[in-house]
C-alpha cells in the first residue's frame, strides 16, 4: 500500500507569507534573495521548531499496530508520541555508523541508542517535590548521570489506541487466561465468591452459559450451557441418580470405598475390564448401572464461543497461554478490564500492599508485561526456577517462572475482587523509573525519524519515551529554485567541536546543479560553546556561494558575538485567522484532487484555536480528525482530538460559584472514578476558567478555547461573575501543584473546592 505524507509535509510552507504573516519580514526577504550579489549570508529565525535523535534501525518503535522496527518506518507512518497520542512520521533520516549505548532502567528494560540521540528524562530536586525536565543528548546525559547526585528518571507513558469490538468480554478472558484450565478438558479454579458471580454474569450476559461448581472439589467450576446438563455419564445408585464420575465418586467415598479414579468408575459395568481394584467390591458392578446422557452437550463442542477461543490460539497448555494481539492493541479502557480479569484471578497482593504477577510462560510473561507497561504500570521481572511443594520439599518442573513485580499509578483501580481492594495501598508518587547505567556498546547504522506532533516524541523498546527540521526552506527554495544543495543539520544532535569543524569543510566545497550551497542549522542553541568560537571566523567571512540558515526558539542561549554577525528575524505566531485560511485551502485543495471530505468553518476554526499559533500543529491536528473521519465537523473533532467535555466543566464552575458542595462532591466523585487523569482534568478545569474570564472581559467566543456551540452557555456570563472566577481560578491553581504530590487526591481537591 502506497503510504501518502501528512498534511503537514504536502503543504509545507513555500513561500515567504507562508511562513509568517509579518508583511515587513517578507519584505526584507524578497529584497534580500532579488539581490545579486545576496548582501546578507548568515540568517537567524527565532519561532517554533522541532529537533531530531538517532537508534539502530533494529531498535522498536510503538505504533497502533504494536512495534516495528526502525527500519521498517516511512514517512507517513503513525508512531505513539510520548503522551500516548499518535503522530505521523513526516520525515526519516539515514545517519550512517555511530557510537551506540545501552541505557538501562531501574525495571530493567533496556534501549539502545545513538551518541547524539535526544533522550526524555526528568529529576526532583533536593526536597523532591519540584520536578526539572530534560531532553539530552545521550552524551549529555552520560555526563549528568556521571555527575548529579539527584537520580534521573524517565516516565511511563500511558498509552491509548481506539476502542475495537472484541471476540470475548476482556475481564472474562483476563480471568479464563488466570486461573482457567484452557486445554483439553475446562476447569476454571477460584476460591473468590465475587470473582466467580463476575465470571458467570459475564458468561451468562453474553454466551448463555454459567459456572457449574465441580462436585467434590471446592475450587473448581465447569463451564456449561445454562440450558443444557453438563455431564456425559449418569449413574443410578440404590435408587438414587448421580449425574457425573464426581458425583458418584463422593457417594462411594461417603460409604467407605476408596477413591475410584474416573476411568475405573466409567468402566465399571465392563466385564472386559480386568480391573483390580474392581475385583475388590464384585458387589459395585451389580450396583451401579451407568448410561450415556441423553441430553449431554459438552463445553467443547462446537458453538460460538469455543470457536473464538480456538480461533485466538487458547485451547493450549498452561506454558503456551497468552494474551490475544488484538487485545494488547485495543484501548486504555479494554486493556485495564483485561488486567482487572488476569489480576483478580491469578496476581498477588501482600499484606503490605507489594503486588506481582507470575507465570511459566514466556509468551504470556512477554505478552502481561507490554500490556501493564502501555498502562503506565511499572514492570520489574525477575526470571527463576519454577517449583513446588510436596510435602515439605521444593520440586523443579524444569520450567522457568517470571515474577512480575507491579508499581501502579495512584489513580489506577487495577483490580476489582474484594481481597485485593483490601489490601491496594495508595502510594506517595507514580511509579518512577531510574536511570542505572549507560554502557558503550559498540557501533551500529543508524536512523532519526521526525515525529509532525506538538510531543515530538515517539515511544522506543521498552515503552521509553525519545524526543524528535523545516524553517529555512523557503529561503533556500528562493535562492535556488529548486531543493538541491540543501544541507539540514539538527544541532542538538550535532554541536560538538568535531560536527562544526566537519560542516566548515562542507562549505569550502562549490555546490553543484544550483547558486547556493544552503546550510540550515536547526536547534542552533544547543551548539557548545567551543562550536561557536570554530564558528565565529566562518561567520566573518563566508565562503562564496554559501548561505547559512540558522533556527532556535531560545535566542538567549546564543552568544552575542554570533547574533551581532548574523541577520535576525523574529517570527511570530501566526495569528486565528491566518491559520484558519490556511487550513481552508488545504481542505478545499484535497476536494479538488477528489477527496470526499466535507467540512464547517467552526470546525476548521476550532482547529486552528488548539495549534495556538502553529501551523505544523495545525495541518497535524487536521490530519488526525480527517483520519476520524472525512467530515470536518465540531461533533467528530471533539471525539478524534480528544476535547473535553466543556458540559462538566460548567456544572462544576456553577456549583463553586454557588457553593453548591453537595453537587460539588458528586462531580469531583463522578470524575475520580471515570478513570480519566484526575490531575490532568483539574488543570484543564483551571484552563477552562481563564477562558470564561476572557469571555467576560472580551465578550467573544472566538477569543476563548471554547467551542462555538457552548455560546448559549457562556454568555450567561457578565462582569459581575469575575470576581468569583478570579478567585476560583487561583484556588485551583493552588490546588493543582498540590495534586501532583498529593496522596489523597479526591481528598485534596474536595478540601479545597468545598471550602
Amino acid at each position: 500500500m502506497k503510504i501518502l505524507p501528512s498534511l503537514a509535509v504536502k503543504y509545507r510552507p513555500a513561500t515567504f507569507s507562508d511562513l509568517t504573516e509579518q508583511s515587513t519580514i517578507c519584505e526584507i526577504l524578497e529584497n534580500i534573495t532579488n539581490s545579486d550579489p545576496i548582501p546578507v549570508r548568515n540568517f537567524l529565525f527565532v519561532g517554533p521548531a522541532g529537533c531530531g535523535k538517532a537508534q539502530p534501525l533494529y531498535s522498536k518503535v510503538l505504533t497502533p499496530d504494536g512495534y516495528v522496527e526502525m527500519r521498517d518506518i516511512h514517512i507517513g507512518s503513525e508512531v505513539f508520541t510520548g503522551k500516548g497520542n499518535i503522530g505521523k512520521v513526516s520525515g526519516v533520516y539515514p545517519q550512517g555508523v555511530r557510537p551506540i549505548y545501552e541505557i538501562t532502567l531501574q525495571d530493567r528494560t533496556k534501549i539502545r541508542v545513538s551518541d547524539q540521540h535526544l533522550n526524555v528524562c526528568y529529576r526532583y530536586n533536593e526536597d523532591k517535590k519540584c520536578r526539572e525536565d530534560f531532553t539530552l543528548t545521550t552524551l549529555e546525559l552520560i555526563d549528568l548521570f556521571e555527575s548529579s547526585r539527584f537520580k534521573l528518571r524517565i516516565d511511563i507513558p500511558k498509552v491509548d489506541w481506539n476502542s475495537v469490538d472484541l471476540p470475548i468480554d476482556p475481564y472474562l478472558l483476563g480471568a479464563l487466561i488466570g486461573d482457567g484450565s484452557l486445554s483439553n478438558n475446562f476447569v476454571f479454579s477460584n476460591s473468590e465468591e465475587d470473582v466467580i458471580d463476575k465470571v458467570d454474569s459475564i458468561l451468562r450476559r453474553d454466551w448463555n452459559k454459567c459456572l457449574k461448581k465441580v462436585p467434590g472439589d471446592n475450587f473448581d467450576y465447569q463451564i456449561v450451557n445454562v440450558n443444557f446438563v453438563s455431564h456425559k455419564y449418569t449413574f443410578l445408585y440404590k435408587g438414587e441418580v448421580y449425574n457425573s464420575t464426581y458425583a458418584i465418586q463422593a457417594k462411594l467415598l461417603e460409604e467407605g470405598y476408596p477413591k475410584f479414579d474416573s476411568e475405573t468408575i466409567i468402566n465399571i459395568n465392563n466385564p472386559c475390564v480386568n480391573s483390580t481394584i474392581l475385583k475388590q467390591y464384585p458387589e459395585l458392578t451389580d450396583a451401579i448401572e451407568m448410561k450415556l446422557n441423553s441430553e449431554y452437550k459438552s463445553w467443547t463442542e462446537a458453538d460460538e464461543f469455543n470457536q473464538i477461543l480456538e480461533e485466538l490460539g487458547l485451547f493450549c497448555k498452561s506454558v503456551d497461554k497468552h494474551i490475544p494481539k488484538v487485545y494488547l492493541n485495543s484501548s486504555y479502557a479494554q486493556r485495564l478490564e483485561l488486567l482487572r480479569g488476569l489480576y483478580d484471578t491469578d496476581g498477588y497482593t501482600d499484606k503490605s500492599g507489594s503486588t506481582s504477577f507470575t507465570t511459566c510462560s514466556d509468551r504470556l510473561s512477554d505478552d502481561f508485561s507490554y500490556l501493564v507497561r502501555s498502562l503506565g504500570i511499572r514492570d520489574t521481572i525477575s526470571n527463576y526456577p519454577a517449583k513446588y511443594k510436596v510435602n515439605g520439599q521444593y520440586k523443579y518442573t524444569g520450567s522457568t517462572a517470571h515474577d512480575h513485580n507491579l508499581k501502579f499509578p495512584n489513580d489506577m483501580y487495577y483490580c476489582s475482587s474484594e481481597k485485593h481492594v483490601a489490601r491496594r495501598r495508595i502510594r506517595q508518587n507514580d511509579p518512577m523509573r531510574n536511570i542505572v547505567s549507560i554502557e558503550y556498546v559498540g557501533d551500529e547504522e543508524c536512523q532519526c525519524i521526525m515525529v509532525d506532533h506538538p510531543d515530538h516524541t515517539y515511544i522506543s523498546d521498552g515503552f521509553i519515551p525519545t524526543h524528535n527540521t523545516t524553517l529555512g526552506r523557503a529561503l533556500a527554495h528562493k535562492l535556488n529554485h529548486n531543493d538541491s544543495n540543501i544541507i539540514e543539520v539538527d544541532a542538538a544532535s550535532n554541536n560538538g567541536v568535531d560536527s562544526v569543524r566537519q560542516l566548515i569543510s562542507q562549505m569550502q566545497t562549490y555546490p553543484v546543479g544550483s547558486k547556493y550551497k544552503i546550510f540550515i542549522l536547526d536547534e542552533c542553541h544547543a551548539f557548545s560553546q567551543a562550536a561557536w568560537q570554530i564558528f565565529l571566523k566562518v561567520l566573518e567571512d563566508v565562503p562564496a556561494n554559501t548561505i547559512n540558515v540558522f533556527c532556535t526558539t531560545n535566542p538567549e542561549k546564543i552568544p552575542a558575538t554570533i547574533l551581532s554577525r548574523v541577520q535576525t528575524f523574529q517570527l511570530s505566531k501566526i495569528s486565528l485567522s491566518g491559520i484558519t485560511n490556511r487550513l481552508k485551502y488545504v481542505l478545499d485543495s484535497e476536494i479538488s484532487e477528489g477527496k470526499d471530505i466535507r467540512y464547517d468553518m467552526d470546525a476548521v476554526g476550532y482547529i486552528a484555536k488548539l495549534a495556538n499559533g502553529g501551523m505544523r500543529d495545525a495541518l497535524t491536528l487536521l490530519d488526525k480528525a480527517l483520519t476520524y473521519s472525512n467530515d470536518i465537523s465540531l461533533e467528530n473533532i471533539s471525539k478524534s482530538l480528544n476535547i473535553p467535555n466543556y458540559d462538566d466543566y460548567f456544572e462544576l464552575l456553577n456549583a463553586c460559584a454557588k457553593k453548591d458542595n453537595v453537587n460539588i462532591t458528586r462531580i469531583v466523585n463522578n470524575v475520580y472514578n471515570s478513570g480519566v487523569n484526575f490531575v490532568s482534568w483539574f488543570t484543564g478545569f483551571h484552563s477552562f476558567i481563564i477562558n470564561i474570564m476572557k469571555y467576560i472581559f472580551l465578550q467573544d467566543i472566538k477569543e476563548t478555547m471554547i467551542p462555538s456551540y457552548y455560546e448559549d452557555k457562556i454568555s450567561k456570563y457578565s462582569i459581575k461573575h469575575s470576581a468569583v472566577c478570579l478567585k476560583l481560578a487561583s484556588k485551583v491553581l493552588k490546588m493543582n501543584n498540590e495534586l501532583k504530590t498529593a496522596v489523597y487526591l479526591q481528598e485534596v481537591a474536595l478540601t479545597y473546592l468545598c471550602s
